[in-house]
C-alpha cells in the first residue's frame, strides 16, 4: 500500500442537549446512517 494523507473535516456539537440536534445535522448533511461511539464516562 502506498503512503497517503487522509484529512477529514470534523464538526463537533458540544453542550447540554447537543445530542438532540443530531437528527437535524444528519439531515443537513444528507446522512442516512450514523455510528455513535460513547462510554459511560461521557454519557
Amino acid at each position: 500500500m502506498q503512503p497517503f494523507d487522509f484529512h477529514l473535516r470534523t464538526r463537533v456539537l458540544f453542550g447540554e442537549g447537543a445530542i438532540s440536534r443530531l437528527g437535524d445535522v444528519a439531515r443537513e448533511l444528507l446522512f442516512t446512517r450514523a455510528l455513535i461511539v460513547a462510554d459511560p464516562g461521557i454519557v
